[in-house]
């Protein structure tokens, strides 16, 4: 099973409540609205986490 790997031009296009795929830490940076998507990995609490 493949897994998508979503970059930032295509995250900013979606428009989907939930997705499922990766992304990755500097589309995160360039588009922090991601976060509020669900079924992303890494998620909001993983970045939360990351920086404690």
């Amino acid at each position: 099973m493949e897994a998508i790997l979503y970059d930032t031009s295509a995250l900013i296009g979606l428009s989907k409540k939930t997705l499922k795929g990766y992304t990755t830490a500097l589309n995160v940076v360039e588009y922090p609205k991601i976060l509020k998507v669900k079924g992303f990995y890494p998620n909001a609490r993983d970045y939360t986490l990351a920086i404690r």
